[in-house]
């Protein structure tokens, strides 16, 4: 369901330029595997980055993901 969302977010999001072109569901499943991931490790990692480091980091990666 979340990733049935996610690709018909990209695809209109693709429609007005604002995402890359490419198979919107093969970018939905990299973007949410993208996100759990880094949700999913957040605790592990808390020691290792800040709480801002993290953020800017996770928002670098998803942008890069989907910047046209």
């Amino acid at each position: 369901m979340i990733l049935d969302w996610l690709a018909t977010a990209i695809g209109t999001a693709q429609a007005d330029g604002s995402v890359r072109s490419g198979p919107p569901q093969e970018i939905a499943v990299m973007l949410l595997l993208i996100a759990q991931s880094a949700v999913l490790s957040h605790g592990t990692v808390a020691d290792l980055i800040s709480e801002n480091a993290w953020e800017r980091e996770l928002r670098a990666a998803l942008d890069g993901l989907l910047r046209p």
